[in-house]
């Protein structure tokens, strides 16, 4: 009964099987059966909100050096297809622009949008002019984005400018978070699952969503459950969606 009530969320596409925040592991991901997607995203040199959640691209792409050091049309002709993990399988596969993540979920209305701005773009541009460039470029779907960060700052920002839905990705499940938070809740707090305290205590009450994340299998499924947690985020969003279905 409970896992009808789950929302699974692919995490950075579907990168089980497909690069990480790639087009393509979004569309899979959608195809799937998702009804949410989460992607994060780093600055070009001149700060462009890219796909890619390192900072230096060698893991993704076998390059060296950081995104911010290339403008946007040199990462474009860049292949993260995560030659380590995956080989040559998916070779050719761009870095992707926000905007083209955009274009895709335009055609998927209802599919949620968690977009998760790196804390390391305001060690290169300010939160204003980043946040700015996001939210513009967003703004075909807006009704389907949520924005996400460890950046608790950049999230009041775009709560006050724009009255968007945010979610706090917690670094620490403890009592000077909850203190944050208590009195100027966010619509997502977001943990990862490990954080959480042991059953049967109960994360933290408040007006917010709880969003758990790295989920892949039933035990950790049933252990949200029993704690109240509906917003699931997995690396392998088709066997979660697959184990639903077969409940």
């Amino acid at each position: 009964m409970g896992l009808s009530l789950v929302t699974w969320i692919g995490h950075r596409g579907y990168p089980e099987l497909y690069p990480e925040n790639s087009l393509l592991g979004i569309e899979k991901a959608i195809e799937a059966g998702a009804r949410a997607i989460e992607i994060d995203l780093q600055a070009s040199l001149e700060g462009e909100p890219v796909l890619f959640h390192d900072e230096d691209l060698f893991r993704m792409t076998g390059r060296a050096g950081n995104v911010r050091d290339y403008p946007l049309q040199k990462l474009q002709t860049f292949s993260a297809h995560e030659p380590r993990r995956l080989g040559e399988r998916y070779f050719p596969c761009p870095i992707a622009h926000l905007s083209q993540v955009v274009e895709l979920m335009s055609k998927h209305p209802g599919v949620k949008l968690f977009v998760e701005i790196k804390s390391e773009v305001f060690q290169t541009f300010s939160r204003s002019a980043f946040l700015d460039v996001v939210w513009q470029t967003l703004a075909p779907i807006h009704q389907d984005c949520v924005l996400i960060s460890f950046d608790l700052l950049v999230l009041r920002m775009a709560q006050e400018r724009f009255q968007c839905p945010v979610g706090w990705v917690l670094t620490n499940y403890d009592h000077q978070s909850y203190a944050r938070l208590k009195d100027n809740p966010v619509e997502f707090v977001i943990c990862n699952i490990r954080k959480l305290p042991p059953l049967p205590e109960k994360p933290w009450a408040g007006p917010w969503q709880w969003f758990v994340y790295d989920v892949v299998d039933e035990a950790n499924t049933q252990a949200c459950l029993q704690r109240g947690i509906y917003w699931i985020e997995t690396w392998n969003i088709g066997a979660m969606l697959q184990m639903s279905a077969g409940q």
